[in-house]
């Protein structure tokens, strides 16, 4: 799987996404550690988070 934006927080990934709608902060995977405040979506340019699940293995292609 491929991810753009996301954030690893405890283990558990959460991926930035676009709805195209107007985002509500309730649905966001994120909500009980930004509340409103800090607003990171807003921040990073996208809606809400949306919780991936775990996270068992991460790869990363090095550039040359």
């Amino acid at each position: 799987m491929e991810l753009k934006n996301g954030i690893i927080i405890d283990g558990v990934l959460h991926e930035l996404v676009n709805t195209n709608s107007e985002a509500c902060c309730d649905g966001c995977s994120l909500y009980s550690i930004c509340y409103q405040s800090i607003l990171i979506c807003y921040t990073l340019g996208g809606d809400i988070f949306v919780s991936r699940g775990k996270v068992t293995d991460i790869k990363i292609d090095k550039e040359e």
